[in-house]
């Protein structure tokens, strides 16, 4: 679907590809650029009948950016969106806490086991080999 004007959303039958590098063409200057096309445009056997063409990757992100730039998030939104984030936060810092209190005492335990395998080692009574 083309879209008739700038602030219409554009629904597009196949999401764009990973950014290409590809040479730059007539008039452009030496080097390259990157730009986004639909997957499967070039594919004869499985062509998802895609007619978009190809996006300088710069241009794409500017209209990306102005867009995300007119978005308004609704009050009542905004601080559920808020608490939702703080309440995540908080979770994951109790898992990433309880976390690092096991990895800390399998440390210590672990310390202590090297400990006295090498007391047993300087004690003849293991072999290197073991």
């Amino acid at each position: 679907m083309r879209c008739t004007t700038r602030d219409e959303v554009c629904a597009r039958p196949v999401p764009p590809s990973a950014p290409r590098a590809a040479p730059a063409g007539p008039g452009r200057g030496k080097g390259t650029y990157t730009y986004f096309y639909c997957l499967g445009q070039k594919d004869r056997r499985n062509g998802t009948g895609c007619q978009e063409r190809y996006v300088v990757a710069d241009h794409l992100e500017a209209e990306v950016e102005d867009l995300y730039g007119r978005i308004e998030v609704p009050d009542g939104w905004a601080d559920g969106l808020r608490q939702a984030i703080a309440d995540e936060v908080a979770t994951h810092h109790e898992d990433t806490t309880a976390e690092r209190k096991l990895l800390a005492h399998r440390h210590e335990r672990l310390d202590a086991e090297r400990f006295k395998l090498m007391e047993a080692y300087y004690a003849s009574a293991i072999d290197v080999t073991m």
